[in-house]
């Protein structure tokens, strides 16, 4: 069997140049290169937000559902 690669993409991350050592400290301390301890942050920072969209889109819907529940009732009163 043949293995397959992990589809994968680059981007180019500028960062401040003060940041850097703290970027050596942070990733020696766990043993990964920066690029894995950047790596690691953007995805617990992504799983993070992923987890809070789908309240986000229920709390949305239900504002919306309100919204046009309490402009039906308006109207009513209006006639």
């Amino acid at each position: 069997m043949s293995k397959q690669k992990a589809k994968t993409a680059q981007i180019r991350l500028l960062l401040p140049e003060d940041w850097i050592p703290e970027l050596n400290n942070l990733a020696a301390s766990r043993f990964l290169t920066r690029l894995g301890l950047i790596r690691f942050f953007l995805r617990a920072k992504m799983d993070e937000e992923l987890a809070t969209l789908a309240d986000h889109f229920k709390q949305t819907e239900q504002n919306r559902r309100t919204h046009q529940q309490l402009s039906r009732k308006l109207d009513d009163y209006g006639r």
